[in-house]
C-alpha cells in the first residue's frame, strides 16, 4: 500500500459533522467572573467563555460544557498546557481551551454565536479551510509529525455569517490518550495568514486541550 494512505491521518466516521459545531451555549457572569479570578494570577493571561459547547471527558463520563479562549502573549507552550489543563479539570462548566494566536487583547473582539447550518455550504467551507491548512503543513514538511489535526469549524463571528476555524493538533499513540502538539509559531502564524484569506472566516483559534479532559473530536 501506498505511504501516503498508510501515513494518512485518521477521519472520523460520522464524517464532517463532528467538525462543524451548531448548538449555542452561552456561559453565566458568574462563571466569567471565576475564569477572570483564576487568570487574573497567571501572569497576564486572560480569557472569555465561548458561546458554544464541545463534548470531552469528566470522570467516567462524557460532558459538554463551554470552551475558553485565551489571549496570547507568547507563553510557552508548558504554561498553556498547565492552565488549559488547570481550566478544564477545576471549572465543570469548561470542557475546552483555546489560544487566539498574536492577540494579546481579548477585549476588543466580540465574539458572538452567528449560527451554523449542517449544509453544503457550510461544508465547502471547512472542506476549503482544511485544505488551506494540509497545504500548509505538507508543503513545511509537519504532516507526517503529526498524529492527527483536525480542522473544526465554529460559529463564531462578529456578525452574521461569519465563522471561525480551529486547529486540533494532536500527538498520540493509541487515541486514547492524547496531547496538543506544540507547534512551532512561526507554522502556526502562516497558517493563520493563510486562513483567514478565506472571506468567511474571522478567527483562527488554536486548541490547548490534552485528552483527557477533551477529546480529539470537538462533537
Amino acid at each position: 500500500m501506498e505511504s501516503e494512505w498508510v501515513g494518512r491521518h485518521p477521519f472520523p466516521g460520522p464524517g464532517l459533522v463532528v467538525r462543524m459545531l451548531a448548538v449555542e451555549k452561552k456561559g453565566t457572569d458568574k462563571d466569567q467572573l471565576e475564569i477572570d479570578s483564576y487568570l487574573s494570577t497567571q501572569d497576564g493571561l486572560s480569557g472569555k467563555i465561548l458561546p458554544i459547547a464541545s463534548v470531552g471527558v469528566k470522570g467516567d463520563r462524557r460532558s459538554y460544557a463551554n470552551c475558553v479562549v485565551l489571549n496570547d502573549i507568547e507563553t510557552d507552550w508548558n504554561t498553556l498546557d498547565r492552565v488549559a489543563t488547570h481550566l478544564s479539570n477545576r471549572f465543570s462548566f469548561i470542557n475546552r481551551v483555546v489560544l487566539l494566536p498574536f492577540e494579546s487583547d481579548l477585549k476588543k473582539w466580540n465574539f458572538q454565536f452567528t449560527g451554523m447550518q449542517l449544509d453544503k455550504k457550510c461544508s465547502d467551507l471547512l472542506r476549503e479551510a482544511d485544505f488551506t491548512v494540509e497545504s500548509v503543513i505538507r508543503k513545511l514538511g509537519l504532516y507526517n509529525k503529526i498524529w492527527q489535526m483536525p480542522v473544526v469549524l465554529l460559529p463564531i463571528g462578529e456578525k452574521e455569517n461569519e465563522k471561525s476555524i480551529v486547529l486540533r493538533p494532536v500527538e498520540s499513540q493509541e487515541a486514547m490518550t492524547a496531547n496538543f502538539f506544540r507547534m512551532e509559531r512561526s507554522v502556526l502564524q502562516e497558517i493563520k495568514i493563510e486562513v483567514l484569506k478565506i472571506p468567511e472566516i474571522r478567527y483562527l483559534f488554536f486548541d490547548l486541550t490534552n485528552k483527557p479532559p477533551g477529546t480529539i473530536e470537538w462533537e
